[in-house]
């Protein structure tokens, strides 16, 4: 199990949302995310809606979905509960 600890520590104070990702992509591509114990829907932290439904499954018919449908299905897993000490 992941640990905070093992966490990568990051001293570049310029450090983004890139290096975020670039560091997610490279967990994956080694296998690190095998487990699904922690619940994830992307959807309502996109602001998800039925619009957003309609408009995504159009863009599907016409091949233009730029993010592919299974990065909008929900993970399995327990859900996480917010920290009440943050």
């Amino acid at each position: 199990m992941w640990q905070v600890e093992e966490r990568r520590k990051n001293t570049d104070a310029e450090w983004d949302f890139a290096g975020l990702a670039r560091e997610i992509e490279e967990r994956w591509s080694s296998g690190f995310f095998v487990n699904q114990s922690i619940a994830y829907d992307p959807k309502p932290d996109l602001g998800w809606n039925r619009v957003s439904e309609y408009r995504y499954r159009r863009l599907v018919e016409q091949g233009q979905a730029r993010i592919p449908s299974y990065m909008l299905e929900p993970t399995p897993g327990t859900p996480m509960q917010p920290d009440p000490g943050l």
